[in-house]
């Protein structure tokens, strides 16, 4: 498959089929976390969970919860 360049209304060149998602990073004192993409994005469909990025600054304690 190739790729064909598209110009934007902004003037950036965009590829046919590529979602672009602003991204929001959550920092505070402890460090920092962003959320890359999670099932509930409108571009994914099934067999994805989440991707994010985060940062813990020394003596914090990280936990991971669930929603049920």
């Amino acid at each position: 498959m190739t790729a064909h360049p598209l110009p934007s209304s902004n003037g950036e060149v965009m590829i046919e089929g590529v979602a672009i998602k602003a991204l929001v990073t959550h920092a505070d004192e402890r460090g920092f976390f962003s959320e890359i993409t999670k099932v509930t994005d409108d571009f994914f469909t099934v067999g994805f969970g989440q991707l994010s990025h985060s940062l813990v600054y020394p003596g914090v304690i990280k936990a991971w919860y669930a929603y049920l």
